[in-house]
């Protein structure tokens, strides 16, 4: 296509051909630039090829219609002035296919800069003013490009409003959206188009910059819901029109929303909110010892042995003395094993889990009507199916159904499960390593997809579920219910766009535009999205009331001046789930280096990450020995360095010589830790601060750690039985240099200074 690169380069080889000026070059004559020897058929041929991808891809601006539709209605000329390679006649085709055909009336004259040899910004409205004997005072040009159309035409003497498509904030979004979609997919510009995802919708819809609520539901929750539940019907009318008898369950409670969103998109009502979760299907799983051997083997290492009890259905007196034998055992996972396999409470699980089975049964015959033949499709955000696949073979062996899995979002190797798991964004369209970079942050969509209800974690006789407490906070949950409701009025307002003649994107159009919004949403959001997700927190719905932070701004900052970009790897109490939030609050460069690494796979040190270090000697004073020794802090984020000063038992007084390599400087932190202790994810809050009995010579603390030291000899120590301990220890120490030391060489002041 000339409008991407390779069109460009086309059209820079046609210049000498058109008197040099690039506005002169037309279609015929950029294909000619390209290969001299066409024929005219085959140009023919090529340019209507052109005009038919034009026309698939261009779309009418709801406030030009607009503007159009008034003109006409008060009589006003209209004239399209356009910089293209487009002759009037091609085009007027393309206005005649993207536009109403009311609005495609108004329009009078097309002029286009290929035909009159110049651009707009090179004097072309001077030049129609000139041969057209236009009334320049009487005239209004209306443009979306500040330097094509504004600045030009104030200068030619037209009146001149710029046009804008979309707030700033939003086409912001956009374009990073745009960006992230070419990293992930590098196909994207060079063998497949961009997409134009919902911008005609978007454009035509009311505003209010200040409403994060609404701007989060009408241009990023809404495409993607709208993107899945039109994703959803394709797959269902596919199934149907196979004769299958489909009906789609939502697993409340991610499914929530897409249910809502289906229904408002279809007006369908084949598909019903359902109480299922991880819980209540590896619940009602258990038919043999194979089946509990298969779910250990999954969860024994986790160690939430109560959880996993409640789930197998041992619980109460059954259930404590398991525990308590746990207390002092060598083995707990082995112990654990051992006793939930005997084959007396082999017995006992699986009787409980038919039982179990038989109330989620009744749960689906009420809520959807579910006979034998029926196709049951689990729909969800995904990502590996792992209720499908618990429960699939049950309900094809027990129940005579057939279970799919439909999800937003499905993991390359669960996406190959012969077809009856898939996603709209799957391996079938998409690098599996896409979906790896995605797929360990989806946290915020299932947060802005939930229903506020807790999870379910039984169900009665009659199928009714009986559910947890929900622990999301109230402002968390008032905030997702404010974004849903205007996430469904978009996707409202985009059927109604597309019902009055819009066009209607492709699936395939779609599932990329929703794979470059989803990636900017965990990669790339903006300051108004990271101070509205700022305190939200994600339930884990296995049977536990925990929940655990996305991510924490504050922290996170702390954390990058203590590790460098690397502290995001941590696991375990106080890791949160979305570092790339983070990290984009910190700057870009951090964001673009974590997605590139998943996406491509890149291994790295923490030490790889900068070269900058910072020398620093170390006296180590015992008894009437002494010693020195050279250690370097290196680089890790903010200016900051991190410096680690082994002092063995700490039976040793440990002095720094500050002074030797700073004037000022900042101390963050001083922990004593053991060697052990060191690795990145057993070190947090770990050791003792020794911040308050540090020894200071020669050294200023002007408070908040800021240290002025006043000779070369300047010295910090930490004394000698402070703290102690069997085994080595280390002194781990974030500090901020501010100025050159004594010994360093400082800047030459002028003579006259």
């Amino acid at each position: 296509m000339p409008g991407s690169g390779s069109g460009r380069r086309c059209r820079r080889a046609a210049w000498p051909n058109c008197d040099g000026a690039a506005t002169k070059s037309r279609l015929e004559d950029i294909y000619r630039a390209a290969c001299d020897d066409l024929e005219q058929e085959t140009l023919k041929s090529l340019q209507e090829v052109e005009l038919q991808a034009e026309e698939r891809a261009c779309h009418a601006m709801p406030q030009a219609v607009t503007l159009l539709r008034a003109a006409a209605a008060r009589g006003v000329q209209v004239m399209v002035v356009s910089d293209t390679y487009l002759t009037e006649p091609l085009l007027r085709r393309l206005l005649a296919a993207c536009l109403p055909a009311d609005a495609y009336a108004a329009i009078h004259r097309v002029c286009v800069s290929c035909e009159y040899g110049t651009s707009k910004a090179d004097g072309l409205f001077p030049l129609l003013a000139r041969r057209l004997d236009l009334p320049v005072a009487r005239m209004l040009h209306v443009g979306d490009n500040p330097l094509a159309d504004v600045f030009p035409a104030r200068a030619a003497g037209i009146a001149c409003l710029h046009l804008q498509h979309l707030p700033e904030m939003l086409e912001s979004r956009q374009q990073f959206a745009m960006t992230a979609l070419r990293l992930l997919e590098p196909d994207v510009r060079s063998k497949r188009g961009a997409p134009a995802g919902y911008h005609p919708v978007i454009a035509g819809l009311a505003r209010d910059d200040d409403d994060t609520d609404r701007s989060i539901g009408i241009a990023t929750l809404g495409p993607l819901m709208h993107a899945f539940a039109s994703w959803l019907l394709a797959r269902r009318n596919a199934q149907q029109s196979d004769g299958k008898r489909v009906k789609l369950a939502f697993l409340l409670r991610d499914g929530y929303l897409p249910h809502a969103a289906y229904e408002a998109l279809s007006g369908e009502t084949d598909g019903r909110p359902v109480y299922v979760s991880r819980f209540a299907a590896f619940a009602a799983s258990f038919r043999d010892a194979g089946d509990i051997e298969r779910y250990l083997a999954l969860f024994a290492t986790s160690g939430e042995y109560a959880a996993m009890l409640k789930q197998l259905g041992l619980q109460g007196e059954e259930g404590d003395r398991i525990l308590d034998a746990l207390q002092e055992h060598s083995s707990p996972q082995s112990e654990f094993s051992r006793r939930v396999l005997h084959p007396r409470m082999v017995a006992k699980i699986t009787e409980r889990s038919a039982r179990y089975r038989a109330r989620l049964r009744r749960h689906l015959e009420c809520e959807l009507g579910l006979e034998r033949g029926d196709t049951l499709a689990f729909v969800d955000l995904g990502y590996v199916g792992t209720a499908q696949r618990v429960l699939a073979p049950v309900m094809r062996d027990e129940w005579g159904v057939e279970l799919l899995g439909w999800y937003f979002m499905c993991t390359p190797q669960a996406g190959a499960a012969n077809g009856a798991r898939c996603g709209m964004i799957d391996a079938s369209k998409f690098d599996a390593r896409t979906i790896d970079t995605l797929l360990p942050f989806v946290s915020l969509l299932e947060n802005l997809c939930t229903t506020s209800a807790g999870s379910v974690v039984d169900y009665g006789e009659d199928g009714t579920p009986i559910l947890s407490k929900g622990a999301t906070a109230k402002h968390q949950t008032d905030r997702v219910r404010r974004i849903q409701a205007h996430a469904l009025d978009f996707i409202r307002q985009a059927e109604a766009h597309y019902d009055a003649g819009g066009a209607r994107p492709a699936i395939d159009a779609l599932r990329d535009a929703a794979l470059a919004e989803f990636a900017r949403m965990v990669f790339f959001p903006d300051r108004q999205e990271l101070a509205h997700y700022d305190r939200f927190a994600l339930e884990l719905n296995l049977g536990t009331d925990r929940i655990i932070r996305l991510h924490d701004t504050d922290r996170s900052l702390q954390e990058l001046r203590h590790h460098g970009i690397f502290y995001s790897s941590r696991q375990g109490e106080g890791a949160r789930i979305n570092p790339p939030h983070e990290l984009r609050h910190a700057g870009i460069e951090l964001a673009l280096a974590m997605m590139s690494t998943y996406r491509f796979g890149l291994a790295f040190r923490a030490r790889d990450w900068s070269f900058r270090e910072e020398p620093v000697s170390a006296l180590l004073l015992r008894g009437n020995e002494a010693g020195r020794l050279s250690l370097m802090a290196y680089a890790t984020y903010d200016g900051c360095y991190r410096l680690h000063v082994p002092i063995g038992e700490g039976d040793a007084d440990v002095g720094l010589l500050l002074g030797e390599r700073f004037r000022w400087l900042q101390l963050i932190e001083a922990r004593v830790l053991r060697a052990g202790e060191l690795r990145l994810q057993a070190e947090y809050d770990a050791g003792i601060d020794v911040r308050p009995y540090l020894l200071l010579d020669g050294i200023t603390d002007h408070g908040d750690g800021l240290l002025q030291c006043a000779t070369p000899t300047a010295l910090m120590m930490l004394p000698a039985g402070l703290v102690s301990g069997d085994g080595r220890m280390v002194l781990d120490l974030v500090l901020r240099p501010l100025s050159p030391g004594h010994s360093q060489p400082q800047l030459s002041q002028p003579e006259n200074a």
